[in-house]
């Protein structure tokens, strides 16, 4: 599972309010541009580079000749140090987007503005001279001088594609920008091994180069400052003291020492299950008007023993007939021939750990066969 990081701005107690341009946008949240974000090309999961893209079709020298993507400005946000930016892009023909673009397409810059927009300054370009021609996402990155950058000032950048010859779709995405010093959010945070008390929370690093990280966790929709924090200083991360049957959510933010510490990333959500898991696929066969054979399948807690109760279709569990311990299938006798009835099982794991009740599943006995009790043979 992605993790949409939107733009950062870590502001510092300076005099210029200044901090440091980070930009971790993968655009797999929405089709939708982010907050702040504009474009002339539109949001698409179709022959993306990775979930969601945003692409264009350019193809004359006229209204539709160039695409451009571009990030919120960040006011005053700039430490003046160096800013590194990267964007996947890829260009190929128009219509099914699967055949590659001939090098001589046109240009692709990367853009800066310290005036929200109105003057460009390009730091990167692919053209025919640098430009591999491929139907996969490729690599547009560059550095924008500390020098162009001074400390206060806005930050604005875009990528700016402009036509040369032929029809194709220019595709952008995951757009990165780190100023030095930095300290990035960790992206693509997952849990796995889950178990009714346990879990090994896992994320990929930023790549601020940190070695431990803080994460906070909850019931699922907690408010971030009454969770359960702790210190990790392993990725993946075990916690062991969760509740079986339960729904968590869980933060994870990078410390990059000396009190430096990234934006919280997150939340990831995933459940422990019980630890006696309920059977499923509830069934009766080989109905007659006074038996039937109920039958489950384990719900994989390698239990060999059960409990059912049944009783009269629509009972009130706990007043109906209960067998245990029950094989599967079980055969319950002594039904009324031509009624409804309904049955619930449980799984029994022992050492009293049983798994929740599930059901009802209804069936219905059949007539039972009428006979005369008189003879005429006439």
């Amino acid at each position: 599972m992605k993790i949409k990081l939107l733009i950062l701005l870590l502001i510092f107690a300076t005099g210029f309010s200044s901090g440091q341009v980070v930009v971790q946008e993968d655009f797999n949240a929405s089709t939708s541009l982010p907050t702040g974000w504009t474009s002339n090309g539109s949001g698409t999961s179709t022959q993306s580079c990775d979930g969601n893209s945003f692409r264009r079709n350019v193809y004359n020298t006229g209204g539709n000749s160039t695409m451009t993507l571009t990030t919120p400005n960040q006011v005053a946000s700039s430490n003046g140090n160096d800013i590194s930016v990267s964007v996947d892009y890829k260009v190929v023909d128009w219509s099914l987007a699967t055949s590659p673009t001939p090098a001589n397409f046109g240009t692709l810059e990367l853009q800066f503005s310290i005036d929200d927009g109105s003057n460009w300054t390009t730091f990167s370009t692919i053209d025919s001279s640098n430009h591999i021609v491929s139907n996969t996402c490729a690599l547009i990155s560059g550095t924008i001088p500390a020098a162009n950058v001074p400390i206060g000032s806005d930050v604005k950048i875009r990528t700016l594609n402009t036509y040369n010859s032929g029809d194709y779709y220019m595709y952008n995405d995951n757009f990165t920008a780190v100023q030095l010093g930095a300290c990035l959010s960790p992206m693509a945070l997952d849990a796995v091994n889950i178990t009714s008390l346990s879990a090994d929370l896992s994320w990929t690093s930023g790549g601020s180069g940190e070695a431990s990280w803080e994460i906070e966790y909850g019931i699922d929709g907690f408010t971030q400052g009454t969770g359960t924090t702790v210190t990790a200083n392993s990725n993946p991360y075990t916690i062991n003291t969760l509740t079986e049957s339960t729904d968590y959510d869980y933060y994870v933010r990078a410390n990059c020492g000396a009190g430096d510490v990234s934006a919280w990333a997150g939340p990831f959500s995933f459940s422990t299950p019980a630890s006696c898991l309920v059977p499923t696929v509830l069934d009766a066969a080989n109905i007659t008007s006074s038996s039937a054979d109920l039958s489950w399948t384990s719900g994989g807690s390698g239990e060999a023993s059960w409990e059912i109760e049944y009783g009269i279709d629509g009972f009130t569990q706990g007043a109906g007939t209960t067998i245990s311990p029950a094989t599967n299938p079980v055969n319950t006798t002594g039904l009324m021939s031509n009624t409804d009835y309904d049955y619930y099982v449980r799984a029994n794991c022992g050492a009293s750990d049983y798994s929740e009740w599930v059901g009802p599943f209804s069936f219905t006995t059949l007539c039972a066969a009428e006979i005369p009790d008189y003879l005429e043979d006439f």
